[in-house]
């Protein structure tokens, strides 16, 4: 199924540069997902009103909330996927017709910086400066939030380095060579002034004669007599102000077929009969007919002086702005901005603002890309066209309202079996084409392309808007003008106040920059938990369901990932539940047996098949390892949820990007301690068991599966925090 999509819904757009279509296969999805629903409320019908064991409500009343709250949120996720589209784009340089290299627009590429290794910058730095794009519109900025005096000496160095490339250097001839053409041109007419300016005195006083036959003066007289006075209030349109600078009288005449003929005519005065001979008297009269001629070139100048003084300012601009071009050669430039004690940073976002606010930037359109994240050469020309489309009326390109496009994130380094869950497909395809099938795809803070336009309008409406509520921060202006500076998740929110202000966005789902990934448990964790913290932050301060702006949709697209956050509750019901059976006997659910099989597997089986359906093309191990994270994580969500709810102070956390050596089982105690009293639960079920003590085995035996179950979505991460990459271990 193959649609067209609009990103400008006018029909002179023409749509032949971007398609778009359904992803495959989701149409099964749509199907597999409308049954899932209905079972699992059928399910969950049946836990209500038929299984709850009222002996032991303190641990039954728990686990139906935890089932509820999966349910609920596992609407809200089969929802969010509903439209899931795939974008064909033609790259740049092969848009039909052709876009114009004169008109690209120009681009600034931000490297946000926070005491990373210079050497890890450079590569960044150096991939960016090769990315395939006009050089005099791209420009490539260090923003180091560390203020570095090694990162500032490294792009200094690159920038030279850039400079003597040969077609920077071929460049600079051309600037040069069109500026000396200027510079001689400004020469010339300065030249010039002295002799216009005695010129001018000269014809002011000049009179041009002619001869005159005095014998067809009654005749002459006699025409000027059928002369009628010329109406101006009907002649305004036809320039009679510039008539009467070159006329002395201007009157009507009759023509043959009666219409009225407009005539300019000029007074003259005799001439003696010596004058007649001078050839000078000639050119004199050539050259004041020449000056009356670019009086009417010109007629806001008053004089040719005038005149030559308005081409040298021209000229003198037109130098000027070839100065801009030769310094705008510098392509790489670095940018720290003032961190005074007492003042708010705002971490990422207030880096970011500082640069677009600093008067240093100024393109187009911005790259963001993390100090780690490795451009590849057609990166622009890949993601660029979705910012334009093609009016058929006009004949040109013309800007929509796409505010940004985001890109996959992709890692170089990461070690076979991905022990710390990096890879994640999953989001940035099916969910991410998703939430761009409902124009709430998210910005993901690196390896994506914004408007500047749209950064800056929807950053100062929400500032004027604090503004109002504490005039104290507008100190802040320059740190919160664009990207949203209300949370330790900058992009999340960045890009609902851009959907919220009616701007659109797009998902590229294409591999376009390679970076690193945390390779250790700790730094794991600690980006992890400013992820989750930074989105609970939003649902406090900017609630999308009370947000104006957003459709529905985007609406349930945010608050949908907001209330994912809120698992660890139920985690810790659904782990807990088994150990307090074989150590205690005591069940939540009173009806353990096939009536229970009758309604759970159906659900289990059909929420399994739906998932397949809808994550096709991922391999089964990565999908496995998100499954584990998901679960493994409940102390860090939980974690999230108190540190925000309780009001505590929350620091932005730069993710390390050197391994932090070490081994890290003081970070999984939690999880460890389900590990241990599970082990040790079923341990004491099979000596139960092997002395005959056990009474009904069946209901042991659900629980022990639920148990191993459990057990192998923890694992993950306590091999993660003794994990050793190979070298470390030889």
């Amino acid at each position: 199924m193959t649609t067209s999509i609009s990103l400008l819904e006018n029909s002179s757009v023409f749509l032949g540069n971007i398609r778009s279509r359904l992803k495959e296969r989701t149409l099964l999805f749509r199907y597999l997902a409308e049954i899932n629903l209905i079972f699992g409320a059928w399910y969950l019908h049946w836990r209500i009103t038929h299984s709850i064991n009222t002996n032991a409500l303190w641990l039954s009343i728990p686990l139906l909330l935890a089932e509820i709250y999966c349910y609920v949120g596992g609407v809200m996720f089969l929802l969010g996927l509903w439209r899931p589209i795939v974008h064909k784009v033609r790259s740049l340089w092969q848009l039909t017709p052709p876009f114009p290299p004169a008109e690209f627009p120009t681009v600034d590429v931000f490297i946000t910086c926070y005491n990373e290794p210079p050497e890890l910058v450079e590569n960044t730095t150096r991939a960016a400066l090769a990315l395939n794009y006009p050089l005099t519109k791209l420009s490539v900025y260090v923003l180091d939030d560390g203020n570095s005096p090694d990162l500032r000496a490294m792009t200094e160095k690159l920038g030279l380095e850039d400079l003597q490339s040969p077609m920077l250097q071929q460049e600079a001839e051309r600037i040069n060579s069109e500026r000396s053409q200027l510079e001689n041109r400004r020469q010339q007419l300065k030249n010039l002034a002295l002799e216009i300016s005695q010129a001018e005195q000269f014809l002011e006083s000049f009179q041009l004669t002619v001869n005159t036959d005095f014998n067809a003066l009654s005749q002459v007289l006699s025409w000027f007599e059928q002369l009628n006075p010329v109406e101006e209030t009907a002649e305004r349109g036809r320039g009679v102000n510039i008539m009467y600078q070159v006329a002395d009288y201007l009157s009507y005449t009759h023509t043959l077929d009666n219409r009225n003929c407009l005539l300019m005519i000029k007074s003259y005065s005799p001439l003696s009969e010596v004058e007649q001979d001078c050839p000078s008297y000639t050119v004199t009269s050539h050259l004041k007919s020449l000056r009356n001629w670019l009086r009417v070139l010109h007629p806001t100048s008053p004089n040719l002086s005038s005149n030559l003084a308005s081409e040298i300012r021209i000229v003198e601009k037109a130098i000027y702005q070839k100065e801009l071009e030769l310094s705008n050669l510098v392509r790489c430039r670095y940018i720290a901005r003032p961190k005074p004690k007492g003042k708010p940073h705002h971490a990422k976002a207030g880096n970011i603002n500082y640069a677009m606010f600093s008067g240093e930037t100024s393109g187009d359109f911005i790259l963001t890309l993390d100090a780690d994240h490795i451009p590849k050469p057609q990166f622009l020309q890949r993601v660029l066209p979705y910012f334009y489309t093609y009016n058929l009326n006009t004949g040109k390109y013309e800007s929509n309202q796409i505010a940004f496009v985001q890109t996959p994130q992709a890692f170089y380094n990461i070690p076979p079996g991905d022990p710390f869950g990096h890879q994640a497909h999953l989001f940035y395809g099916l969910i991410q084409q998703a939430k761009d099938g409902m124009n709430s795809a998210f910005y993901a803070g690196t390896n994506a392309v914004l408007r500047r336009e749209a950064l800056i309008s929807v950053g100062l409406q929400n500032f004027a808007d604090e503004f109002a509520v504490d005039q104290k921060r507008l100190a802040e202006f320059d740190l919160v003008g664009g990207v949203s500076s209300n949370s330790i998740t900058e992009d999340m929110n960045t890009a609902m106040r851009l959907h919220a202000a009616g701007w659109k966005s797009a998902y590229h789902d294409e591999e376009l920059a390679t970076g690193l990934a945390p390779d250790d448990l700790s730094s794991t964790l600690k980006q992890k938990l400013r992820w989750a913290q930074g989105t609970l932050q939003v649902l406090l301060r900017e609630n999308p369901f009370s947000k104006p702006g957003l459709t529905f949709w985007q609406k349930l697209h945010y608050f949908q990932t907001m209330y994912s956050y809120f698992s660890g509750f139920a985690t810790v019901v659904f782990l807990i539940c088994p150990i307090i059976y074989f150590f205690t006997g005591i069940i939540p659910v009173q009806a353990y047996g096939d009536e229970f099989a009758i309604h759970f597997i159906p659900a289990f089986v059909l929420n399994r098949l739906t998932f397949i359906a809808a994550s096709w093309g991922i391999p089964a191990r990565e999908l496995w390892r998100s499954e584990q994270y998901a679960i493994a994580l409940f102390p860090l969500f939980i974690q999230a949820v108190w540190s925000v709810f309780t009001g505590r102070p929350i620091k932005f956390q730069v993710t390390p990007k050197q391994r932090q050596s070490g081994m890290y089982l003081r970070l999984v105690l939690p999880q460890l301690t389900i590990v241990i009293f599970t082990i040790l639960g079923i341990l004491w079920c099979l000596y139960r068991l092997a002395m005959g003590e056990l009474e009904n085995p069946g209901l042991y035996l659900i629980n022990g599966l639920w148990a191993v179950y459990s057990l192998s979505l923890l694992w993950v991460i306590i091999r993660a925090a003794v994990w050793q990459p190979k070298a470390s271990r030889n």
